[in-house]
């Protein structure tokens, strides 16, 4: 699953629900998996929508400035964890010119 530009696309997105969420969803037969997700074009392709009709499976698309209601883990965690990797890298950056700086002859 490697994307070297880094977007995240329909056919990335199609490997991991075949692989990582459908394998896990359809261990619990008595159940019909549902699945909600952002509204981005690489969500609602024609071959994932037929992926979910084939599996029996359902998903909804979340309306476009809802995220932060329906999926609180962007607010409560991911914010706050985005925020320290950011301090982190910075702080790496200041570190990193901090030793050059140092290692400089003049």
């Amino acid at each position: 699953m490697y994307q070297p530009n880094s977007w995240f696309d329909s056919s990335i997105f199609l490997i991991w629900l075949k692989d990582i969420w459908l394998n896990e969803s359809l261990l619990k037969p008595k159940r019909k998996p549902l699945l909600f997700f952002e509204r981005c074009t690489s969500h609602y392709s024609d071959d994932i929508k037929n992926l979910f009709i084939l599996n029996d499976s359902t998903y909804s698309l979340i309306p476009p400035g809802l995220t932060r209601y329906v999926q609180p883990l962007d607010v409560s965690i991911n914010k706050h964890l985005k925020l320290e990797i950011h301090n982190k890298y910075t702080q790496f950056q200041i570190n990193s010119l901090i030793a050059k700086s140092q290692h400089m002859k003049i």
